[in-house]
């Protein structure tokens, strides 16, 4: 497996496409670097959390990830009898920040139906990567059941 590599810093914009899209002018990034278990053992340098603060021009918004982390939520009500209801529309969802090889993923949905991509739906994969001229590079595809689907790609410079 090729090294996880460590995104931690400030990143600032260089170029987005398509050149309209609302992308962050500014990121900063913190990604500590665990090197030993819950019990004290040494383990090999592993990332297991990551926090991302994200600066546009209209607002500045602070996420933090676990990353292998993957799961979700099965939307639905009781009734008073004890059973599930269909009404209104449950809305169901699943997320994970996993590696792909030497990129991070972020993943989140949200579906209306039995499956994702049913019912009412939305989709959004950002992928995160460092260039070999040390650039970050980002895309984030896009996609529901009532837009197209949009892939915006970002490049970030280290300050």
């Amino acid at each position: 497996m090729p090294p996880q590599p460590d995104f931690s810093g400030h990143w600032t914009l260089v170029a987005a496409l398509p050149s309209d899209s609302d992308v962050p002018k500014e990121i900063a990034v913190r990604q500590p670097v665990m090197r030993t278990n819950p019990r004290g053992a040494p383990i090999p340098p592993s990332f297991f959390d990551i926090e991302i603060q994200r600066h546009t021009n209209a607002a500045t918004t602070t996420e933090t990830h676990r990353i292998g982390v993957v799961g979700g939520t099965v939307g639905g009500s009781v009734n008073d009898a004890g059973s599930t209801s269909r009404t209104p529309a449950r809305v169901n969802s699943h997320h994970a920040v996993t590696w792909e090889e030497d990129r991070l993923v972020f993943e989140l949905g949200t579906y209306t139906g039995d499956t994702p991509g049913t019912g009412d739906w939305t989709e959004r994969r950002e992928t995160w990567a460092l260039q070999p001229n040390g650039e970050l590079a980002i895309d984030i595809a896009t996609s529901s059941s009532t837009d197209r689907a949009r892939t915006v790609s970002a490049t970030y410079r280290r300050r």
